[in-house]
């Protein structure tokens, strides 16, 4: 048998529509501009004026905030899920349907990635899926959380080696201090590790001209980048990450936070605690980059690394407030809105692929690279008002968004009803 709406969780979908909206955020400037100007505001756009201030803004809210918690809710899926289990359905069958439902979401997946856009995060769910967060569910929370940060704790030592490297190798202050000069072969070593982010001029044009080309090009250099990215960045990177994420949010529903069960006194400790932390943090992580002059390897060892800390602690903060928000009934009809546009999270992100890729590269309107970090905002207020109001419309009429639904066929393998009229 297949969920009904009625049996959904308000809480949930009301925070996964923050996190679907929120991750456009950052997302839209890996559409719209060279990869490097993600990480860096001082490395293609103006750092001054509005650009610094949308920047801030961008990381002190959303950067690596919006996926931790879209990470936690997949976790917090599988522990949904497997409720199917305690209401009387075969072990065999509902782990059947889990790995039938992943191997669905990895084609649809590897389809956005290689065809679509290359943010992807959809095969690694897919992935961790699989292998990792089903196989997991039975453990107690404790169990949960302690695996979950020994495996952020490895993704932390890997990205801190890899930028101390990268400082020894591109800062020459830091090198000459331990006797240290990086061969010229070393220091373009060092550069061509970030030819996907675009860092020196060269590679910025090589980006604006490809970006700025017809499907075909674009297409073809993503599917090789993409082929590495899977190959290399996950299972060095990726999904340590993001797998230790989605096991705290299986632990965090079974305790109760992600399903809205907890007492508004813990949620408004966890909404203090998150921000303070996570955000005294993230200041201090910005000063560090901005003393530095965001200068490459060290903006990667205080962006990546330290980021990857604060980030999910802020994270837990945006949780705590919005479960705070929805348990006294404060957010009305924007409430309605963020629930109707999480229940269809996963056609709202293909979404916002599609409209930024058309809006920005050269098959479509061809912005890429000409609008600034201000510039960027303003398309993603557009897609946010579009997708706040189609949302509880098509659901007003159907009982899934329109890939929610074909997801949950291919699951079922067979055609479930998605007309409420059809539905009785």
């Amino acid at each position: 048998m297949s969920t009904t709406p009625n049996e959904r969780l308000a809480a949930i979908d009301v925070l996964r529509g923050v996190a679907v909206l929120g991750i456009l955020v950052m997302n839209v400037g890996t559409s719209a501009a060279p990869v490097g100007a993600y990480f860096s505001p001082a490395l293609y756009f103006s750092n001054e004026g509005l650009n610094r201030l949308v920047f801030q803004f961008q990381y002190l809210v959303f950067m690596n905030k919006m996926m931790p918690i879209f990470s936690m809710l997949f976790g917090a899926g599988v522990f949904l899920f497997a409720l199917k289990i305690d209401r009387g359905e075969p072990l065999k069958r509902v782990r059947a349907l889990w790995l039938r439902r992943c191997g669905w979401l990895l084609f649809f997946g590897l389809i956005h990635a290689y065809l679509i856009w290359e943010g992807d995060i959809l095969v690694p769910y897919a992935l961790l899926g699989l292998l990792l967060v089903w196989w997991c569910r039975r453990l107690r929370p404790a169990w949960l959380i302690s695996i979950a940060s020994m495996l952020m704790l490895v993704g932390l030592a890997i990205t801190t080696l890899w930028g101390a490297w990268l400082i020894f190798v591109l800062d020459p202050e830091v090198g000459s201090q331990f006797g240290y000069t990086p061969s010229p072969f070393k220091v373009e070593q060092a550069v061509e590790s970030f030819v996907w982010l675009g860092i020196t001029p060269e590679q910025i044009d090589e980006m604006l001209v490809r970006m700025r080309s017809d499907y075909a090009t674009i297409a073809l250099h993503r599917a090789s980048q993409m082929l590495l990215n899977h190959l290399l960045f996950l299972p060095f990177f990726g999904v340590w990450f993001v797998g230790g994420y989605m096991l705290l949010g299986l632990a965090l529903a079974k305790l109760g936070v992600l399903t809205g069960k907890a007492s508004a006194r813990a949620y408004t400790l966890l909404t203090i605690l998150g921000y303070a932390i996570g955000v005294s943090a993230s200041i201090a992580i910005l000063a560090l980059a901005d003393a530095k002059d965001w200068n490459v390897g060290w903006t990667i060892l205080a962006m990546m690394p330290l980021t990857m800390i604060a980030g999910p602690v802020t994270a837990l903060g945006h949780i705590g407030l919005v479960m705070l928000l929805v348990k006294r009934n404060a957010l009305g009809w924007l409430g309605t809105c963020l629930q109707a546009a999480g229940r269809m999270a996963f056609t709202n992100y293909i979404a916002q692929s599609l409209l930024m890729t058309f809006v920005f590269y050269g098959y479509g309107f061809g912005l890429y690279g000409y609008v600034d970090r201000f510039g960027q905002m303003v398309f993603v207020l557009g897609v946010w008002l579009l997708q706040l109001a189609w949302s509880p419309l098509w659901l007003a009429h159907f009982r899934y968004g329109p890939l929610e639904w074909l997801w949950r066929c291919l699951t079922y393998w067979k055609i479930l009803p998605i007309s409420r009229a059809s539905a009785g």
